[in-house]
């Protein structure tokens, strides 16, 4: 039985399945006034049928990035400044947990991974910032907002049942007192399109510390209506049960 996964929009990308081969235009001059940081579900994500995932998906909500923004879009590419050798040394257990390449396991195979996000994003951060408070920075900030836990406050738990995209937006909101936005990927099977949530993104300002409303927060799923229902894709049967034993609290910004 095949199915086909459709996306939302056309900009939508998987940072696991970027070009790391592209040959990336110089933007030197371009000054971010805010950030967007980038969560995605990797269960969602990997029905993406150009993305071929490792067998063991995080069970908890992954970076996709941490993205520079100027009046509402995001800016790449500022410099060809590169990552020096051994950057990612005194992160790997950090990377690996919250920012993995899901298409590995492998740490020396994801160092080309993180290396694309500095050039791709990082690099438009912060004027003379250095690589590692860029990724230390982004890593805090996932630590500092568990969407699992805020998500099962209202409810919302990844078994495969369906929200509407308000609620999924509320539940963040309760928490953070800030609106995100909401990313879906679309998978088409038998002629039945179904939404799946891919991501949630929440906005901070130009210093990544003060968390803000994010603009567009309904435009990223089907029909871009808050009532359009969403489906959060499940473990797999063996992992059905591990929802219930994550922990942990959720704060609005990274110290």
């Amino acid at each position: 039985m095949k199915s086909v996964v459709i996306f939302g929009l056309a900009l939508l990308t998987v940072s696991n399945c970027d070009n790391l081969d592209a040959d990336p235009p110089k933007n030197p001059k371009q000054k971010h006034d805010s950030f967007k940081l980038a969560l995605q579900w990797p269960y969602s994500s990997c029905k993406n049928p150009k993305l071929k995932c490792r067998t063991t998906i995080p069970k908890q909500f992954t970076l996709h990035g941490l993205w520079p923004q100027e009046n509402g879009v995001e800016l790449t590419y500022c410099t060809t400044h590169k990552i020096p050798p051994g950057t990612f040394g005194s992160m790997k257990d950090d990377l690996m947990a919250y920012w993995p390449n899901l298409t590995t396991d492998n740490f020396e195979k994801s160092k080309s991974f993180w290396e694309y996000q500095w050039l791709k994003h990082g690099s438009c951060s912060f004027e003379n910032l250095e690589p590692i408070p860029y990724f230390e920075k982004a890593i805090a900030l996932v630590k500092a907002n568990n969407l699992l836990s805020m998500l099962k406050k209202k409810g919302i738990e990844p078994l495969g049942q369906t929200y509407t995209v308000k609620n999924i937006v509320n539940a963040v909101k309760a928490v953070t007192s800030h609106y995100p936005n909401v990313k879906c990927i679309v998978e088409v099977k038998d002629g039945k399109s179904t939404s799946y949530l891919e991501e949630i993104h929440l906005c901070f300002d130009d210093e990544a510390k003060v968390i803000r409303d994010c603009p567009y927060r309904f435009s990223k799923c089907m029909e871009s209506q808050p009532g359009s229902k969403v489906r959060i894709a499940k473990f797999s049967s063996q992992d059905d049960a591990i929802f219930g034993s994550i922990n942990g609290t959720a704060a609005a910004a990274a110290p």
